[in-house]
């Protein structure tokens, strides 16, 4: 879940992100967005280019073509995701 347009915790605009979703189909996409029943559930998942993202935005009625508070709600997540990766990647220097 996150909350957009907001600098405090539920508040703002309430969306469900899920990264890496290439394994679920249209049907499963739209289930999971009519059972958490939020504005926008957004699913991200990778093309062929490198650093490419595709995202799915559904509502619990269908799928939308575009919502700009689920593009930016995706663009975090993945910056979050971004940022965790690169602190688990680069090792630390741990001489004093």
């Amino acid at each position: 879940m996150v909350d957009v347009f907001t600098d405090s915790a539920f508040s703002g605009a309430q969306l469900a992100v899920f990264p890496e979703s290439e394994a679920l189909d249209n049907g499963q996409m739209q289930l999971i967005a009519r059972e958490l029943n939020l504005s926008e559930t957004v699913f991200i998942s990778t093309c062929d280019q490198a650093q490419t993202f595709r995202l799915r935005i559904f509502s619990p009625l269908g799928q939308r073509n575009f919502s700009g508070h689920a593009t930016i709600a995706a663009g975090l997540v993945l910056a979050w995701c971004w940022a965790s990766m690169a602190r688990l990647s680069y090792p630390r220097n741990t001489r004093k």
